[in-house]
C-alpha cells in the first residue's frame, strides 16, 4: 500500500490532479441534475390532476346512453373515478363506491366512473356484477384519461363546486376517503 509523504505533499497533488480529472464529469452531471430538476419542476406546474387546477371539461356517453356533461355540473361537487374491468383493485372498489353513492346528496354531488381501456361489453358485465347504479362511461379513446393523467387505475379525482381539482387519490378509495373530502368541500 502506498502512502503519502508525512508532508502531505504527495497526498494533496494526488487530490489535485484527481479533481481536474473528474471535473468534466462533475460539471456533466451537474447539467444534468438542473436540467432533471427544471424539467420535473414543468412537469409538475403542467399536471392537470395538481390540487387547485382547473378541471378539464369533458363530455362522454354513458352505458345508459345519455350524456355526461363535467359543464353541465356547474357548482357541484364532482367525483370521476378511472377504473377497468379487468382491474382487481378495481374490482374491490367497487362495492365501496356503490356504498358511498347510495348516500350521497345528489342535488350538491355528482359522480361518473369512466371505464379506461376496456370494451362496453365487459364495463356492462361489470357493472351488472357489482350491482352499480352510478353513470358509468367508456373513454373509448382514451382522451378524458389522457387529459386527466391517468398512469394507473383506479384513480379518483374530486372537482370542487369552484371546477377546481380539490383531491386525487390513487388506488382503491373507501367510502369513509369520499365522506371526509365532501366533508370539506360541502
Amino acid at each position: 500500500m502506498d502512502m503519502p509523504p508525512a508532508n502531505g505533499y504527495g497526498h494533496h497533488i494526488m487530490q489535485n490532479s484527481l479533481s481536474k480529472a473528474a471535473r468534466p464529469y462533475l460539471y456533466i452531471i451537474l447539467i444534468g441534475l438542473v436540467m432533471m430538476l427544471g424539467a420535473a419542476n414543468a412537469l409538475a406546474d403542467s399536471r392537470l390532476d395538481a390540487l387547485g387546477a382547473r378541471a378539464p371539461l369533458f363530455s362522454l356517453k354513458t352505458l345508459d346512453n345519455a350524456t355526461w356533461n363535467l359543464e353541465s355540473k356547474k357548482g357541484m361537487v364532482v367525483i370521476v373515478n378511472f377504473w377497468a374491468s379487468w382491474c382487481g383493485p378495481c374490482n374491490t372498489e367497487a362495492p365501496e363506491l356503490q356504498s358511498a353513492y347510495a348516500r350521497l346528496d345528489k342535488k350538491k354531488v355528482s359522480f361518473i366512473a369512466i371505464a379506461v381501456d376496456d370494451t362496453e361489453k365487459d364495463a356492462r358485465t361489470f357493472a351488472r356484477a357489482h350491482n352499480l347504479t352510478f353513470p358509468i362511461a367508456i373513454d373509448a379513446n382514451g382522451t378524458v384519461s389522457d387529459t386527466y393523467q391517468v398512469f394507473g387505475i383506479p384513480k379518483t379525482v374530486i372537482i370542487g363546486r369552484d371546477g377546481r381539482i380539490k383531491y386525487t387519490h390513487m388506488g382503491v378509495i373507501t367510502p369513509a376517503d369520499i365522506s371526509r373530502e365532501l366533508l370539506k368541500l360541502l
